[in-house]
């Protein structure tokens, strides 16, 4: 059956043939026609203006921003909506690491932790503003998220190992509350807790193991998962205090490290292992939610969340489709890589990326595949399950938004926090 399948697979990227790249504002891209037959558009595209050597490497999504981060590290932000170049900005040496963006609220930084302050913007150097925030190796970078500006470098005493979260909560109206803390680990195995507004130590809790995985926040409590084979949350705020860990009696013991990243919101903690194991527990008491789902290689990717599946690649094993709700598997893919947007109309679609740059459309419940698109020329692509839109990018800057060709604006709605 699966030889099949696979059969069925190659069979119709014949259908849509006829992706050559040809000359205008699309040259180098998939031909709208092309993206026509699965029906999908080109929502937006756009050049950006790159300096001499730089290439995408990575893009991020946060709340209605779609960031680009190059090789030589310029993060370049834009409207994702509407596909509107906003700034760009240096952070670092080429060389240096830079780690993922979050996004913060209403957070102010004193004038003596501002990089530059004439004497007239002293008296109001503390008033908050939306920022977006990064780490490197060394140190903290705070950016005024409307315009770009490099507002503070907050350094650090330890290397770090990951890039960082925030304390920030969601209130009753669904809006993000003002971060009092960034949250990184170190390659000493310890994470802590910078205050923003003071740039000090608020605290640090130790693990047994190294932390590759960055630390997430959900609604009071951080999860940190280590290579010591534990996963542990801890309440935090101005201070940290252990609520649990998954050695503990009711909670489930892995047996191997976490070195992907993992995900947390209201439904659940999802841990993808290096046991071949993929994990659900209780956010608030760290019981198991369902027997781990057992792959057969061990799980050194991203685990992908949506609103009905978990979604996890398992090299030299293939890409699996999760019932959120009881840890069963829905379908499974041998060349799937990627989930790039889920999408609702009178079903609910998945696009998946597969190992040869093809957008295959699957239908999410059942995994039968209606099309099948190349997208060769695109080489940096957006995981992404929550917005319903693909985003992808090549080297050279041409950043482009799909979306279904029946599908309506993209409102601010869309680009929410959830669940």
């Amino acid at each position: 059956m699966r030889r099949l399948a696979g059969l069925f697979f190659l069979l119709i990227p014949v259908c849509l043939a006829g992706c050559a790249p040809s000359g205008g504002e699309f040259a180098g891209l998939v031909q709208p026609e092309v993206l026509a037959k699965a029906d999908l558009r080109y929502y937006w595209h756009v050049r950006l203006t790159l300096e001499r050597g730089d290439e995408v490497a990575r893009m991020y999504l946060l709340g209605d921003r779609l960031y680009c981060l190059t090789n030589h590290n310029r993060l370049l932000a834009l409207d994702a909506a509407r596909g509107i170049w906003l700034w760009s900005q240096v952070l670092a040496a080429k060389r240096q690491p830079v780690f993922a963006p979050v996004h913060v609220e209403r957070v102010s930084i004193p004038g003596r932790l501002r990089i530059q302050l004439s004497p007239e913007e002293r008296a109001s150097s503390a008033k908050p503003f939306d920022a977006v925030i990064l780490n490197t190796l060394t140190e903290i970078l705070v950016l005024d998220r409307s315009t770009g500006e490099l507002v503070s470098r907050i350094p650090f005493d330890f290397p770090a190992s990951t890039g960082g979260t925030i304390d920030s909560t969601i209130d009753a109206e669904g809006r993000p509350t003002a971060a009092e803390h960034y949250i990184l680990a170190s390659s000493r195995g310890w994470y802590y807790g910078i205050t923003l507004n003071t740039g000090l130590q608020a605290w640090g809790m130790s693990t047994g193991g190294f932390i590759i995985a960055a630390p997430v926040f959900h609604n009071g409590i951080l999860y940190v998962a280590a290579e010591d084979n534990v996963l542990y949350a801890s309440r935090v705020g101005r201070h940290a205090l252990a609520v649990w860990n998954s050695l503990d009696l009711d909670s489930q013991q892995m047996h191997g490290p976490v070195s992907a990243a993992i995900h947390a919101d209201a439904r659940g903690v999802f841990v993808p292992c290096q046991d071949n194991r993929l994990y659900a527990f209780n956010r608030l008491t760290g019981k198991p939610l369902w027997e781990p789902y057992v792959c057969q290689q061990p799980l050194l990717d991203d685990v992908q969340v949506g609103e009905n599946s978990i979604f996890q690649l398992v090299r030299r094993d293939g890409f699996y489709a999760i019932d959120i709700t009881n840890g069963t598997k829905r379908w499974s893919s041998p060349d799937g890589v990627l989930v790039l947007a889920v999408v609702k109309d009178k079903t609910s679609q998945a696009y998946l990326l597969d190992q040869n740059r093809n957008i295959r459309v699957v239908e999410e419940m059942t995994g039968k595949v209606n099309a099948v698109l190349p997208m060769i020329a695109l080489e940096r692509f957006l995981p992404n399950t929550t917005v319903p839109a693909i985003y992808a990018a090549t080297r050279k800057g041409h950043v482009v938004c799909i979306r279904p060709g029946a599908a309506g604006y993209l409102t601010p709605e869309v680009f929410r926090q959830r669940p």
